[in-house]
């Protein structure tokens, strides 16, 4: 749209700046069909031309996109995230550039066919130009600008916001040196809680005896690990809601050496260890978010929530990151892995070793255990965060992108259309000189037409900005969609561009 904006302004002032030459060319004869296909054909051709470079560039910007997208991400994405310029590509932009090039091409040329031979051929150039109806739409051309550019940096500052406060945040855990590894037991060989018990006691007492293993353990949904438990639940000793209304927490079934091993800090209570069996009481441990929702300005320490089983709770550890893209920490519970028994695992270890010696290692640990069973993937944790993360990180990238295009795009239009405005004007100047201004008053003249249009467009814009960005609340990450420093330090580089 702002591409457009500049593009009518530059051919409506060029169709302008012509009117004395299409006049002379009707009064020596020429017809006035003749007029408008040579104006029709001139903008055509432009646009065509630009249709031919957008290609080239369109290449650039989707090997660019194409090169962000995680390898591991592309096969949950459209055409696996194959991103090419193909035929209905280039068809597309050839009927773009055909549609823009009539339309911004037609007015003007169906302007120059209407004109007034006479009365154009005794006024000149500078008068032409500053014509009454040419100058309103150029003006508000420029408020429409500024506004649009206002907007689009406004929600690109939120989202690269967002995404800063993404990176800094504390996932609740120490993702240093850390390394997974994903295991599924068939269910043909392990339908025994016992002998899934024994596996991965084994398991883990094989893989703590790999060089540079400083500690390892076992859970069954880690963070950024794609995939999460969840159940209804209810604090026993309190009225239990009707079954559509019962709230939901994340579970998660853990070894004793698991919050030591991720790095995730235990605030309160005990954490588990080899005597919570199955056949003990069945004890939990909740995050922070679970005791802010049920438990505010209460001890937790001995409260049963009631799930499958009523579990006792014996702990609290720190919230964690990563249960979903948008990195926000939500009510869990953790079990002890004997008590709760579950086929799929992912081992964590805590390490100082490359990546490929302990992918290695791990392998031979686990068919140490089973010969036939196989490892899905070894990978560390900064890689998972950083393929979850992928997504509005791209996003973020292409926001900003088009931001500064936007921010460019509109200053160019911008200082185009005030450079003819003044070069039009340069009679008006040359008199006022004469009669005495001064040349910082014909500076401020200019300037504060200038202001008076930017005031205008960021009122609109600033308007427009907070409409658009409450439909952004849901994407936005800890980031209000009112924030008053993005829309305050983002009208100052659009308020500039009158300045120029």
């Amino acid at each position: 749209m702002l591409a457009c904006s500049n593009v009518a302004n530059l051919v409506v002032g060029r169709a302008v700046g012509r009117q004395k030459e299409m006049a002379v060319r009707l009064a020596i004869g020429a017809g006035r069909g003749r007029l408008l296909r040579q104006l029709l054909t001139e903008n055509l051709t432009l646009f065509l031309m630009a249709a031919a470079l957008s290609v080239l560039f369109a290449n650039w910007g989707v090997s660019w996109i194409a090169q962000a997208i995680p390898p591991e991400v592309r096969g949950y994405l459209p055409n696996s995230a194959v991103l090419r310029v193909d035929a209905s590509t280039l068809l597309y932009t050839l009927g773009i550039a055909l549609f823009t090039g009539l339309l911004f091409g037609i007015a003007p040329a169906l302007h120059c066919g209407r004109i007034d031979v006479n009365h154009v051929l005794k006024e000149n150039t500078a008068r032409l130009s500053a014509g009454g109806a040419s100058a309103l739409f150029k003006n508000c051309l420029i408020v429409f600008e500024t506004s649009l550019a206002l907007v689009v940096l406004v929600a690109a500052g939120l989202l690269v916001k967002g995404l800063v406060r993404m990176h800094a945040r504390d996932p609740g855990f120490n993702p240093n040196g850390l390394v997974t590894a994903r295991v599924e037991l068939p269910d043909s060989q392990y339908t025994d809680p016992k002998r899934i018990e024994a596996f991965k006691k084994d398991a883990l007492e094989h893989i703590r005896t790999l060089p540079g293993i400083r500690a390892a353990a076992v859970g069954n949904f880690i963070p950024y690990g794609g995939s999460d438990g969840s159940a209804a639940y209810s604090v026993d000793g309190r009225p239990v809601p009707a079954p559509a209304d019962r709230p939901f927490t994340l579970i998660d079934s853990v070894s004793p050496d698991y919050f030591n091993a991720m790095g995730i800090p235990l605030l309160r209570g005990r954490a588990f260890s080899e005597q919570d069996r199955s056949d003990s009481l069945a004890v939990g441990i909740i995050n922070q978010a679970m005791l802010r929702r049920q438990f505010p300005g209460q001890d937790p320490l001995g409260q049963r929530i009631r799930l499958n089983r009523i579990v006792t709770i014996v702990g609290v550890v720190k919230d964690i990151t990563g249960q979903d893209d948008t990195d926000r920490p939500y009510p869990q519970v953790y079990f002890p892995y004997q008590q709760y028994s579950t086929k799929s695992m992912t081992f964590v270890l805590r390490t100082d070793s490359e990546l490929q010696d302990i992918a290695s290692g791990v392998r031979r640990a686990i068919r140490a255990v089973d010969n036939g069973q196989a490892v899905l993937g070894v990978r560390t944790i900064e890689e998972l965060m950083a393929n979850q993360r992928a997504p509005c990180i791209i996003v973020g990238q292409v926001s900003s992108f088009f931001a500064a295009l936007s921010l460019f795009l509109a200053a160019l239009g911008i200082y185009g259309v005030m450079a003819y405005s003044v070069a039009a004007r340069k009679q008006e100047f040359g008199i006022r000189l004469a009669l005495g201004a001064a040349q910082r008053d014909l500076i401020s003249l200019v300037m504060s037409q200038g202001l008076k249009l930017t005031a205008i467009g960021l009122a609109i814009g600033l308007v427009a900005a907070f409409g658009v960005t409450r439909l952004m609340s849901t994407i936005l990450y800890q980031v209000s969609p009112n924030d008053a420093a993005t829309f305050t330090g983002f009208s100052l580089p659009t308020r500039a561009l009158r300045c120029e």
